[in-house]
């Protein structure tokens, strides 16, 4: 897994387990010293449970979109995304409570060394020859 991955589940001595729901769903749950995050994930067909890196890879790319935009309004524009569609607000307010639950379990300081790693991350991969 990615240094930067390892290093906030190391600092935050984040813990994982997961209770498969059937049909490559899984009840997950992040417990840190700092709280809990507990949430529903869908998995791709024979995939199995995610892994502790996976996962918070997954949340880590969720809250620098959610990072991204200043309302709901910036959002829905930067994601294409109609404000007046069904399930448009509940997304977002899921984004919302996504971040900041995972701000909460891993503490500030190691929830900002994470969006940091995951940015350096993608800008040397971006720079990357092709």
């Amino acid at each position: 897994m990615i240094d930067f991955i390892e290093d906030a589940i190391r600092r935050s001595r984040l813990e994982l387990s997961c209770e498969p729901l059937g049909e490559d769903a899984y009840m997950c749950t992040f417990v840190s010293t700092r709280g809990r995050m507990r949430r529903r994930i869908q998995m791709q067909p024979g995939h199995g449970e995610p892994t502790p890196g996976q996962l918070l890879y997954y949340y880590a790319v969720l809250a620098q979109q959610m990072d991204e935009a200043e309302d709901i309004t910036e959002w829905a524009e930067i994601h294409g995304k109609d404000l007046s569609a069904h399930g448009t607000v509940s997304d977002f307010n899921q984004g919302v409570a996504d971040r900041r639950d995972l701000e909460i379990v891993l503490g500030p300081d190691t929830f900002d060394a994470l969006l940091t790693g995951l940015a350096i991350s993608q800008a040397i991969e971006a720079a990357r020859p092709r």
